[in-house]
């Protein structure tokens, strides 16, 4: 697939939403890298401060649930080639957001499991993911 101006919309998309993401784990977690202070909405902040891990936390579940989400999506797309009569969307736009939304979760699977390896099961998914990135 040619990456041309019709891509622009979902790059444009990839990077705020990076953007919103990054400054959401630097709020909850870094304050200090931010130039502004930024304070979370009551939903995502957690009740208590003491957390050793990232993927626990409130945002963190956020970040796991909306990669987990953009998977699913992303496997669809196999599904949705496979009925072409169905009226779900153009299957262009499909593929679009599977390569744009897939892209968008390098950070969101980074931020929620902290940029760290953690335990043993953690490393194998995330080297998987890696691989299948």
């Amino acid at each position: 697939m040619v990456l041309n101006r019709t891509h622009f919309p979902w790059f444009i998309f990839t990077l705020l939403a990076t953007l919103a993401t990054f400054a959401g784990y630097a709020a909850r977690f870094h304050p200090d890298w931010l130039p502004f202070s930024l304070t979370l909405p009551e939903l995502l902040r957690d009740v208590t401060k003491t957390r050793n891990t990232v993927g626990g936390t409130r945002i963190g579940l956020l970040y796991g649930t909306l990669g987990f989400a953009i998977f699913l999506f992303a496997a669809a797309l196999g599904a949705r080639k496979k009925k072409p009569l169905w009226r779900v969307g153009r299957v262009e736009f499909w593929l679009k957001g599977h390569i744009w939304l897939t892209i968008l979760t390098i950070p969101l699977v980074g931020f929620h499991c902290g940029w760290t390896w953690g335990s043993p099961h953690t490393t194998v998914v995330l080297f998987l993911y890696i691989i299948v990135m």
